[in-house]
């Protein structure tokens, strides 16, 4: 497997080869200002650029304190081998390891389960050093290409302190997870500098859109999806994907249930994720910039800590479970006094599920537009990212572009 190392001169870059394609000549040209052969992912580096080019802006937020690089891990392909770890809370039912097990494999995947995933200490999944040595063995494991945690709860955190992150950055590697996982993709983020997927934990109820667009963004090529991924009820595309080397994806508007689109390029893919008919735009418009956030109550934890994201400039996204528009309005609340929404260039609220508001209080709505449309920038709430059975697989810390009048998140992604 071979990866580039190149410098984006700043988003402008990125939107251009975003809506042309990257063609073959900017790769080239691209690799004069500093490109290597690596086993393990493709790396950014903005700081290195400054020596070649001028204008060339460091890609700041969320970004490793040492060196300021951002590493893509390599995507997967059939017949690798993706290892489950437990990061936090126990799974005691056998089936959902079985079930996991059976929808892996039917991507073309070997599973191995790690050790944490039967442990038992109190109500996690092992000790903080068992789950951290065992998340740290699979980052080494040479055979393992991509780690997925079993579940959320609660636990996550604790492991932070133990865990080796310059090994993680030599060793670099997908994990995906959500929810207490947001945890360590804001952590991996800061210090290894390395981009992970917010997406399914193991135990999701794995739906067609879950399954498509973890195919989709995760393996080479997009997993052999080609046009067209989603659910019922809409129809899009029709030639707007506009990438070079994209035969095939034209003329299919008439397909029902697309929710993202991938499209082959000489070096990459551009993807499209939209839910349509299920988002709410409270302000239109387009915007771009790293992906940053998850789980918002672990957002807001992480106020204060080594791995506190830089969110200014970046297209913020959280989720959340259980909560009414009133934990809602104090966690964004908590937000904006800490500074974390100055100088968002968007925001995207995922699911809530089981967040009613009781009668005649505030709706979520309105709790985000008092939050956010004061900001002026793009906003949308409403997409299939979070604690439902259909949960976008997302690059954190990667550029995406918003479109909130259409509800979709764009992005490039290299193969």
């Amino acid at each position: 497997m071979w990866s580039r190392f190149y410098t984006l001169r700043s988003f402008s870059t990125f939107r251009n080869m975003h809506s042309t394609g990257m063609k073959r000549s900017d790769f080239l040209t691209l690799a004069g200002l500093g490109m290597m052969l690596s086993s393990s992912g493709l790396i950014l580096s903005a700081s290195r650029a400054n020596l070649y080019a001028s204008g060339v802006q460091r890609f700041a937020p969320g970004m490793a304190q040492k060196d300021h690089s951002l590493i893509y891990p390599s995507p997967l392909k059939p017949g690798d081998t993706i290892a489950i770890v437990a990061t936090a809370g126990i799974v005691s039912d056998e089936g959902t390891l079985l079930l996991m097990r059976q929808e892996l494999e039917a991507m073309g995947l070997k599973v191995r389960f790690g050790a944490s995933v039967e442990l038992r200490h109190g109500y996690f999944s092992g000790t903080d050093k068992e789950r951290a040595d065992d998340l740290h063995r699979m980052f080494l494991d040479p055979e393992v290409k991509a780690i997925m945690a079993v579940r959320g709860g609660w636990g996550t955190a604790r492991l932070i302190p133990l865990l080796d992150f310059e090994m993680i950055r030599k060793n670099p590697k997908i994990f995906c997870g959500f929810s207490d996982n947001t945890t360590l993709h804001l952590a991996m983020l800061k210090h290894a500098g390395l981009v992970s997927f917010h997406g399914p934990n193991g135990n999701a109820e794995w739906s067609e859109l879950t399954k498509n667009t973890f195919r989709m963004v995760l393996f080479e090529g997009g997993g052999g999806l080609g046009g067209s991924v989603g659910f019922g009820g809409t129809a899009e595309v029709g030639g707007s994907v506009g990438v070079e080397g994209t035969a095939g994806v034209e003329g299919i508007a008439g397909v029902e249930g697309i929710a993202g689109v991938a499209a082959n390029t000489a070096n990459g893919r551009k993807v499209h994720l939209r839910s349509d008919g299920m988002t709410t735009v409270l302000r239109g418009g387009g915007a771009s910039g790293p992906l940053i956030g998850g789980n918002l109550s672990i957002l807001i934890s992480s106020i204060g800590t080594s791995y506190q994201p830089e969110t200014k400039g970046s297209i913020l996204f959280a989720e959340d479970i259980g909560e009414p528009p009133y934990k809602i309005d104090r966690m964004l609340t908590h937000l904006k006094l800490a500074g974390m929404l100055d100088g968002i260039s968007g925001f995207v609220f995922g699911t809530c599920l089981n967040c009613k508001e009781a009668e005649s209080a505030f709706s979520l709505r309105d709790v985000l537009e008092h939050h956010l449309l004061p900001l002026d920038v793009p906003v949308v709430m409403g997409l299939d990212i979070g604690h439902h059975e259909r949960n976008f697989t997302l690059p954190v810390g990667w550029p995406v572009e918003l479109q909130a009048d259409t509800g979709q998140l764009s992005t490039w992604l290299p193969d």
